[in-house]
């Protein structure tokens, strides 16, 4: 099953190199399709004026060969006669279409356009004879939908005033068809520029961060095979480079988290013996003033001996967020707590923060662990009735004639030493000092401390 889907993968694969080059070419077309599109704008813009210009010479050409007829006497049949050579002359060029549409009796006499006569027809007609009363050729229309310039030119015969014609020229006007055919070989020419510009500049980019990437990803299966604290040196000057430092950082966190991990004790998830060798080191190497609290918690084994290890390792880890909430609570972010191992912590904080924590600590031990884990009639008389192990049997005694002694309720103990006065040798002289104190501080009923400067 995984060879099938890693061969899946492997198939589906693409290089760094076609995925730069698609989405460069893909904002390149885009561009250039505006770009066209604004080029076909103005090209279309361009032959509309100049077809307007050359449909004024053309239709006022038309006009005045048509204004002659109207000083004679005409019939309808010259007339066409008429129109007919002027749809020959103007449509040398272009195909322009003429017709001729007799207004008083509604007919189309001659009609090369195809398009009938319909009521916008009349209406236009209508009011190019209200141009011409008022001294204007004609009345000129733009067909939007068809894109035609239309030319309503009255002949009105001078023999019967109510019989009038309208001529109407057709001309026209530039389409995106037209544009397009035209633009062709221009239109080519720019998608094969802006392909080969994407494929170019994607190879380009390509080889500037496939290099370092191939660096990083090697780097990256180094750490997964368990070679924490690599690092890689890349030198591009970019967001590359600071990727690399960060990479570079990241590895040497996880070597580390590594041995924070290995020496942290599985049940609190404290720093153990090393961890709390390498913090004491540290502030005695740096000459910091400090004050190391060696914890312990009294009568915990009389508490293990009656509730049972389970309840017992309860209690452990309560301490241990009892002391992390102190130094969150009393103490400063540069605070330490470890774990030993059984009953056994050690907190190093702060000179001015020391006297803080430790009545932290005292203050919140009876609420936060005695309360809560002391069967509600033990914790109200304040003591257990346990085995006094320390009673002599006789032979033949059972076991049960161990005498039962009441055990006071847990407390916690803070032995503390400081490095105002005098300053300590080394880890081992710093513990030792701390052990001394706990004689002394153990001989106080229920939790308390002593900070021994």
């Amino acid at each position: 099953m995984n060879k099938h889907v890693r061969k899946k993968s492997k198939h589906q694969k693409t290089t760094l190199f076609r995925r730069i080059s698609f989405r460069l070419t893909i904002p390149l077309f885009f561009l250039s399709f505006i770009f066209m599109a604004i080029q076909l704008t103005n090209r279309m813009g361009s032959m509309n004026e100049y077809y307007k210009i050359e449909s004024r010479f053309i239709f006022d050409t038309a006009f005045k060969a048509l204004e002659n007829l109207t000083e004679q006497p005409i019939n309808h049949h010259e007339l066409i006669s008429r129109v007919k050579k002027i749809s020959e002359l103007v449509n040398i060029e272009r195909s322009i279409p003429v017709d001729l549409y007799d207004l008083l009796h509604h007919q189309l006499i001659l009609e090369k356009s195809a398009l009938g006569w319909s009521v916008t027809d009349d209406q236009a007609s209508e009011r190019s004879i209200l141009e011409k009363s008022h001294g204007k050729s004609y009345y000129l229309q733009v067909d939007k939908q068809l894109k035609n310039l239309i030319a309503y030119i009255p002949v009105q015969s001078p023999l019967r005033p109510e019989q009038i014609w309208i001529v109407r020229m057709i001309y026209p006007l530039a389409k995106v068809e037209d544009v397009l055919k035209d633009s062709r070989a221009t239109l080519l020419m720019i998608v094969f520029f802006v392909l080969i510009t994407g494929l170019l500049m994607g190879r380009g980019l390509a080889k500037i961060i496939v290099t370092p990437i191939k660096s990083l990803n090697k780097a990256t299966q180094r750490i997964m095979e368990g070679h924490l604290g690599g690092q890689v040196i890349i030198s591009t000057g970019d967001e590359i480079e600071t990727l690399a430092h960060t990479f570079n950082h990241m590895s040497e966190s996880l070597m580390h988290m590594k041995a924070k991990a290995e020496d942290a004790n599985p049940l609190t998830q404290l720093p153990g013996n090393k961890g709390i060798f390498d913090a004491l080191k540290k502030r005695i190497h740096e000459k910091q003033k400090f004050v190391l609290f060696h914890a312990d918690l009294d009568r915990f084994k009389a508490f293990n001996d009656s509730y049972g290890l389970a309840r017992g390792d309860e209690v452990i880890k309560q301490t241990a967020v009892l002391l992390r909430e102190a130094i969150n609570t009393a103490g400063s972010k540069t605070d330490f707590v470890g774990h030993q191992g059984g009953d056994d912590f050690v907190v190093i904080v702060s000179q001015q923060k020391a006297k803080e924590v430790a009545e932290y600590v005292v203050k919140n031990f009876d609420e936060q662990i005695a309360k809560r884990f002391y069967r509600k009639e033990d914790y109200e008389r304040g003591y257990i009735l346990a085995v006094d192990r320390r009673a002599q049997l006789k032979e033949g005694d059972d076991l049960n004639d161990y005498q039962k002694a009441k055990i006071p309720l847990m407390g916690l103990s803070l032995a503390g030493v400081s490095n105002t006065k005098h300053d300590f040798a080394d880890y081992f002289d710093c513990l030792a000092r701390a052990v001394k104190v706990k004689s002394e501080v153990k001989k106080i009923p229920g939790s308390s401390y002593i900070i021994q400067e």
